[in-house]
Parts: structure tokens; C-alpha cells; sequence
């Protein structure tokens, strides 16, 4: 059976979503990344999850996870486009994403406090700002949103149906997001049309029955 290591944050939550929506058995393992235990650390030289692990493999990130569970999996429904423009086009909502969550991170914190409560050279974070940072960031914040917002309206859809995964990561951030009290706009409409029938809901908090430990 897999193992997913993780259990809360975006991240988590699009590896999550990718094995259930490939209806694959697994558990689940919280980890305490504040202090890493020598098993967790031991199964991974970067320290961060999400991962999985099966039969012997383990595998970082949510995104090599799904392009891992297509290959391992080849007879479930696919996380990723196999025509390859829209690939591409998936490939590029995910970098936009990761721009968006770099750009967001001082908001963030400034939402969560962070600024009164870390030390900035000591932070768990990869990258920490000043909360004059946060402020400054907000414009190419808003600007990347709306060319989020663009791609996504394309004709030639990026998700939905064809590219589950890239719904996931989507989903995944506006969401949390909205739980700090960002404003999406001009993506809030997108959450709220329809999609396909995966149980959005079960992608971010896991069923503590099925959380066999924690390290």
C-alpha cells in the first residue's frame, strides 16, 4: 500500500486529491515539521512533504507525484494531459501557481502574524520578508492573478477535464487563500462553477481513522 507523508497545506492536499481521485488505497502519516524526526529526514534528503512511498520508491512533490502515479498506474483515469500542448499548458498554470504562492508568502504571513512571532533569519520558510515586502508585493500579487484568470478562461482549458491536476493545484491555493482572507478576485467565480464530480472537500483534512501515526 502507499504511504502519504503529510497531512495539512496545499501542497499536501493536491498530492492527496491525486491519489483519490485515482481511487488508490493508502495511509496516511502526519509529520511534525517543526522538529523533523531521524525517520522522516531519513526518508528524504529535502525534508518536506508532501511525498509518497511505494514499494521501495519514494517520490517528492505533488506534481512528480502525479506524473509518478500516471506511469505506475497506467489503467486508472490520468492527473495529466497526454496531448502534449496541453501539458504545456498545464505545466504552465503549475510555474504560475508557484509564482503566485512566492509572491503571496510575505501576505501571508503578515496574515497569520508571522512578522510578530519568527525571527526572519531563522525561519522555516525558504524565502522570509518584511512586512514593507508584503505591501509591495501586492500589485504583481493582484497582476499574476489576473493572468491566472486569463489562462484559465481560454477556449482550450487547461483543466477540467483534461488536466485534474492542474484543477487540484488551482483549487488547492485559492482556497487556502480564502481561509487567510485574501481576496481571489477575478477567480472567486471559479471556484463556484461546476466541475467535475471529484469531492473537492476531501482533498484538505484527512479522515483521522485513516492517519496511522505521526513522526
Amino acid at each position: 500500500m502507499i504511504t502519504s507523508y503529510g497531512v495539512s497545506g496545499p501542497n499536501v492536499a493536491k498530492a492527496r486529491a491525486s491519489l483519490l481521485f485515482k481511487e488508490l488505497a493508502f495511509d496516511e502519516v502526519d509529520v511534525d515539521l517543526v522538529r523533523k524526526s531521524q525517520e522522516f529526514l531519513f526518508l528524504t534528503p529535502i525534508g518536506r512533504v508532501p511525498l509518497i512511498y511505494d514499494d521501495g520508491m519514494i517520490v517528492h512533490d505533488s506534481l512528480f507525484i502525479a506524473e509518478y502515479l500516471d506511469r505506475r498506474f497506467p489503467k486508472t483515469m490520468p492527473l495529466l494531459p497526454e496531448v502534449l500542448d496541453k501539458r504545456v499548458k498545464t505545466y504552465t498554470t503549475v510555474a504560475l501557481l508557484e509564482r503566485l504562492f512566492t509572491i503571496s508568502a510575505p501576505l501571508v504571513a503578515k496574515r497569520l502574524n508571522f512578522f510578530d512571532s519568527v525571527d526572519p533569519p531563522t525561519a522555516a520558510c525558504s524565502g522570509y520578508y518584511l512586512i514593507n515586502d508584503a505591501m509591495a508585493g501586492e500589485l504583481e500579487f493582484r497582476q499574476n492573478l489576473y493572468s491566472l484568470a486569463t489562462l484559465l478562461d481560454d477556449g482550450d482549458h487547461v483543466t477540467r477535464p483534461a488536466a485534474p491536476y492542474a484543477e487540484f493545484a488551482v483549487f488547492a491555493f485559492l482556497t487556502l487563500l480564502t481561509q487567510l482572507g485574501v481576496c481571489t478576485d477575478p477567480l472567486t467565480d471559479w471556484m463556484l462553477r461546476p466541475t467535475t464530480a471529484f469531492p473537492f472537500d476531501k482533498m484538505f483534512a484527512a479522515d483521522q481513522d485513516s492517519v496511522r501515526t505521526k513522526i
